[in-house]
């Protein structure tokens, strides 16, 4: 009944685009489709709608009014978050379409070439001299020392940043070296097992001292209540000391992107690989070929946690070991 009165109120008043974007986030994203990380789109509606649609009746909202917006998002450089915006305003009045609170989607018909264009896979990894860089610039930067630590693990073990950063200490064993990372907070929505070598066990511990009681393993600095750290605060952190590491476009994905590529110069084989990242087994594979490769995922992040101690411990960035692939190219010259 309650709900059925706010129905004919909002109907009443001529829903604005700010009550539009509370129905969309209660009903839809936390509600029907139960989005995994909510936060995010509800950040990027406040941030980027609200401020200029806000008080418009939604009824009144002209595709001139969507395509404006979003150009003005790509003209400050920001061509992906235009996408991401398009993509949750089209789903936004999608929504208000069918409950009746619009007769036609300003959205329709608007497409990513329309808005920020295609997105190309990002082909950025670092080098070993790079990983020196990062690992040896790391004490320098003036950030939460959590979130230090964070960086390393994430580099160590190819993960995703809201995994760690969302991650309770529940999810770890040192007894049984393991970090599970639930099926809440994967992005296939499915359990994935990593298992811990020294070098990881040790930054896991580290993370563990910097955390004292909190059951999140990246606790809030600011809240009152016990609760995880903003994900988006690892890539604030990271762009804040950016000329202290000297990479340009680093970001926590980027540390995903160099697991990959250099357990694939160590040879390791790209099934592994594809199941150290959580990702499914492509084609055939995936129909017939359920084995989990544990002892092969196991000796993969021995051989990179073993690889990454030997990088990071050169004297300068001079003196850090070359590259499998570099070798191999030289010796056939």
């Amino acid at each position: 009944i309650e709900e059925k009165r706010e129905r004919a109120h909002l109907n009443k008043q001529a829903i604005t685009v700010a009550d539009l974007v509370n129905e969309f986030m209660v009903k839809e994203i936390r509600g029907r489709l139960k989005r995994k990380r909510p936060d995010y789109a509800d950040t990027i509606l406040r941030n980027q709608i609200i401020p200029t649609l806000g008080q418009k009746k939604a009824k009144d909202v002209s595709r001139r009014d969507v395509i404006d917006l979003l150009e003005k998002i790509v003209s400050r450089g920001s061509p992906v978050m235009a996408n991401r915006t398009g993509s949750l305003t089209k789903q936004m009045f999608s929504f208000a379409q069918a409950r009746g609170w619009i007769e036609v989607s300003p959205c329709a018909n608007l497409t990513k070439s329309s808005i920020g264009g295609s997105e190309k896979p990002r082909d950025t990894f670092l080098s070993y001299q790079q990983i020196w860089q990062l690992w040896h610039g790391l004490p320098k930067a003036s950030f939460n020392e959590s979130l230090k630590v964070c960086l390393k693990i994430l580099l160590a073990t190819g993960q995703r940043r809201g995994e760690i950063i969302l991650g309770e200490w529940s999810h770890i064993s040192f007894e049984k070296g393991r970090w599970t990372i639930p099926a809440s907070l994967s992005k296939n929505g499915k359990e994935h097992i990593i298992q811990l070598t020294p070098l990881t066990s040790s930054l896991f511990m580290q993370l563990k001292e910097l955390a004292g009681a909190s059951l999140y393993m990246v606790p809030s600095p600011v809240s009152q209540d016990d609760a995880p750290i903003s994900e988006r605060a690892i890539n604030h952190a990271i762009t804040r000391s950016k000329d202290i590491f000297g990479i340009e476009n680093l970001t926590p994905h980027i540390l995903r992107h160099t697991f990959s590529t250099k357990l694939s110069g160590l040879g390791v084989a790209p099934h592994v690989i594809e199941k150290l990242l959580n990702h499914q087994l492509g084609g055939m594979l995936a129909v017939y070929n359920h084995h989990p490769y544990y002892k092969e995922r196991k000796e993969a992040l021995h051989l990179w946690s073993e690889t990454l101690v030997d990088i990071c411990s050169a004297k300068n960035i001079e003196s850090v070991m070359a590259e499998p692939d570099l070798i191999e190219a030289a010796e056939s010259l």
